[in-house]
């Protein structure tokens, strides 16, 4: 009994710990915390189904239920407008064909009983929520409800909108069907017309580009992503690629640079094989350094190999961070422009990498290229659904003007609309 509680009061000294980092991390920082007014429920009101996934410090479940019924107490700002949209939440749970709508990410088990990592837990779950609280793109994961508890409980998770594919996965089908396309005996049967290889490589690029543009209205905010990796990007029901985990989502601020342009921020942040150089060897950095990661992974996108797939540690520092500076193999009859894009992008001089407005020009021209000229669908200006939840009164739940917030408080497609695109 007493190891228990001493256990729960080095927690709880964790937690207070970590709302210090947040609020200093915060401190001056210009994304709106826009977390209050999103629906809340506490962890016993869901029924949650099978993991998705998981990662370094939470996992994530399918939601197969929402008990929205008890309402919220008179404390809660708005309560009237926070059952609503808490039942409306509830009442949109599973799609017309059985699947579940949502996904809860919450920390593992064995990160809230390790008392250190859960303090790294928690800080990396407070601030995802507060960017994604606060963003709105296409082609980056939505939230649409958290915990009622402070991002500091062990209990406390996010709502988000289930993915239906990993680009992990992607990348391994394109590798199936480039094999079936390009190589060995049958493959001028298979793709007579050559339909098939455009249409890869179309989807290639248009992933490549969408993607490009999630990191382009990161940067435009002034956020560093600094985990790109195929296990952080996925694709919803209707294919579009969405960018997702932000626990390592950094804002900086321009009074911070150095001479250089570069900030003093966290090495070794992200993961190795997609890590910048000047982010392993704990040099000053800036928004280049995503620009790296994605070059790196846009090859693995492109040609379905994985970068550095035999390299450990050592070899990473030695062969690819070091004197040798190593880069994935780029095929001589690839397109020039890509071949350029991904050579400038993985520079080793950070002044030398093309910024991601320059990224996502060029890839835009190319998925014009491969698409004939047809430019339809290649515009991140707007969002494709438009329903908005709207409490009895006719008035947008928790409205910019209501907020001076940025966001809608609830989020949702126009799931009719949603569904039938899917089906196309």
């Amino acid at each position: 009994m007493a190891a228990v509680q001493d256990k729960e009061k080095v927690r709880k000294a964790g937690a207070e710990f970590a709302a210090k980092q947040i609020e200093k991390l915060f401190k001056k920082s210009k994304i709106v915390d826009s977390s209050d007014i999103f629906p809340k429920f506490s962890k016993e009101e869901i029924k949650l189904g099978k993991v998705l996934g998981k990662g370094g410090f939470g996992t994530v479940y399918e939601c197969l239920s929402f008990g929205a019924k008890s309402k919220p107490s008179n404390a809660v700002p708005d309560a009237e407008d926070q059952m609503e949209s808490r039942k409306f939440i509830a009442d949109h749970c599973i799609r017309e064909d059985g699947d579940a709508r949502y996904a809860l990410k919450i920390l593992s088990p064995e990160v809230v009983n390790d008392a250190g990592i859960f303090i790294q837990g928690s800080i990396d779950m407070a601030v995802e929520t507060r960017v994604l609280s606060d963003i709105e793109h296409p082609n980056i994961i939505k939230m649409r409800a958290c915990g009622s508890l402070s991002p500091f409980e062990a209990d406390y998770f996010i709502v988000m909108d289930r993915l239906y594919d990993t680009l992990e996965s992607r990348i391994a089908k394109w590798g199936k069907l480039q094999s079936r396309i390009t190589g060995g005996f049958g493959s001028k049967f298979f793709d007579r017309k050559g339909k098939k290889k455009a249409a890869l490589l179309e989807d290639k690029l248009v992933a490549a580009f969408d993607l490009s543009a999630a990191i382009l209205y990161m940067h435009n905010k002034n956020i560093l992503y600094r985990d790109l990796k195929p296990e952080n990007v996925g694709f919803d029901i209707r294919d579009d690629i969405k960018l997702f985990d932000f626990g390592l989502a950094k804002e900086v601020f321009s009074e911070d640079k150095d001479a250089d342009g570069l900030y003093k921020l966290t090495a070794m942040t992200g993961s190795p094989r997609y890590m910048a150089p000047e982010v392993a060897l704990e040099k000053p950095y800036s928004f280049s350094c995503d620009a790296y990661s994605f070059a790196i992974l846009f090859h693995q996108m492109y040609s379905c190999k994985t970068p550095f797939e035999v390299y450990g540690m050592n070899s990473l520092r030695t062969r690819v961070w070091g004197k040798e500076q190593k880069r994935p193999y780029i095929q001589p009859d690839w397109p020039e422009t890509i071949k350029s894009l991904l050579e400038k992008s993985w520079n080793e001089n950070v002044h030398e990498r093309p910024t991601f407005q320059k990224i996502y020009d060029i890839l835009r021209e190319e998925c014009v290229g491969a698409r004939d000229g047809d430019e339809e669908g290649l515009e991140h200006s707007r969002r494709r659904s438009t329903f908005v939840f709207r409490s009895n009164s006719g008035k947008r739940t928790a409205s910019k003007a209501a907020k001076g917030n940025v966001m809608e408080a609830v989020q949702e497609f126009d799931y009719d609309e949603d569904e039938k695109e899917s089906e196309n």
